[in-house]
């Protein structure tokens, strides 16, 4: 039961980055189409998706709190979310102020998809490592359960 238990949180894991990595992109695509579009539902898709990083993150922390090396990573997550959100929002004001050309000016710097791309590679490291320690888990428990059909 125990090992069950292991799968069903290593996958709860997993769950909790993939909803932060859609969470941010569905923020970023949003703020995107607002841009492209001038249309302020996407404004509001933007904002909302943006709501839902936070929580998102806190999620992946609790499910990982017995973890320091993952509170780490989250941690790193937490300042790239910000960091990203903060590219959101300095597009947006050049868009507002600017235009179009001003936001694309933005945008062609290429700030946000370094971001992005690092918090991928952070989120990947993250359920690697829950693999890895299920992997381990499940060896183990198959060591004892030999070592107890020996004995």
């Amino acid at each position: 039961e125990k090992t069950n238990h292991l799968y069903v949180h290593t996958y709860q894991v997993m769950e909790a980055t993939k909803a932060i990595n859609v969470t941010v992109y569905e923020a970023h695509m949003a703020q995107r189409n607002y841009i492209l579009t001038d249309d302020v539902k996407y404004e509001t898709e933007f904002e909302a998706n943006k709501l839902l990083i936070e929580p998102a993150i806190d999620k992946a922390k609790q499910l990982t709190g017995d973890n320091p090396q993952q509170q780490l990573r989250l941690g790193k997550v937490v300042d790239l979310a910000n960091h990203r959100a903060d590219k959101w929002n300095l597009t947006l004001a050049e868009y507002k102020t600017g235009g179009l050309p001003a936001a694309q000016a933005m945008i062609k710097k290429n700030l946000g998809h370094i971001v992005m791309d690092d918090l991928k590679a952070i989120l990947n490291e993250i359920n690697d490592d829950e693999l890895k320690l299920l992997a381990a888990r499940e060896s183990a428990k198959v060591q004892s359960f030999q070592y107890t059909r020996i004995c």
